[in-house]
């Protein structure tokens, strides 16, 4: 057996096993590898006879190897800052490190000192507002109905309804907050829905604990 066409019998056997994989990485690669072991088959193929198949052949490695760049390159580790890291296993548990820094990397990052207002009652909210550090009192008239702590959101039912929030939101200690504007967040959410389907669960789970803790207190 020649050696063009021992390479025509292991593309084939690697376009099989590119068709039994999961993984969408691997079923790229394998078949980049089988295109360039078929094309020395087509080279040694009869004069006039090539140009057909070798071209599109170099289409098709060409189709999947752009497409392997691609994947590799969403799928490289991206590190995450101190102060990120700690934000994600706060309250963003759900996403890949990849996607964490690509929503971390919206946040605005804002400091409050004690008695400053962080959100005020009857606003309509166009951000999204996660206590990263100190605590916060949830006031009505001035007299506080609820606590806020580490890893919980702030003003989440306004920025969600696009109703005016109902209470005010005061700093007792030192405050560092992490900040998304809405723009940001769709952009974000159009290019990634992944990406917004976690965060929509994670918003639904902090309230299912306010609401809890509303109910036992």
């Amino acid at each position: 057996m020649s050696w063009n066409l021992t390479l025509f019998q292991l593309a084939n056997v690697l376009f099989c096993l590119s068709y039994a994989v999961r993984d969408i990485l691997w079923l790229r690669l394998l078949s980049v590898v089988a295109g360039f072991c078929l094309l020395p088959y087509f080279l040694d193929g009869p004069k006039g006879c090539q140009n057909a198949p070798i071209f599109w052949q170099t289409v098709y490695i060409s189709i999947n190897g752009w497409n392997l760049f691609l994947l590799l390159r969403e799928r490289r580790v991206i590190p995450l800052s101190a102060d990120q890291e700690r934000l994600r296993q706060l309250v963003f548990q759900d996403l890949s490190p990849r996607e964490a820094h690509h929503l971390l990397s919206k946040a605005e990052w804002k400091s409050f000192t004690p008695s400053d207002v962080i959100i005020q009652a009857g606003v309509i909210s166009e951000e999204l507002v996660v206590l990263f550090h100190g605590h916060a009192a949830v006031e009505i008239d001035g007299n506080e109905i609820a606590a806020l702590r580490d890893g919980q959101f702030v003003g989440e039912i306004s920025y969600l309804t696009g109703g005016p929030t109902t209470a005010d939101v005061v700093a007792v200690t030192e405050v560092v907050t992490a900040v998304w504007r809405r723009d940001d967040l769709q952009a974000l959410f159009q290019r990634s829905p992944a990406i917004g389907q976690k965060l929509q669960n994670t918003l639904g789970q902090d309230m299912a604990r306010k609401l809890s803790s509303q109910s036992s207190g």
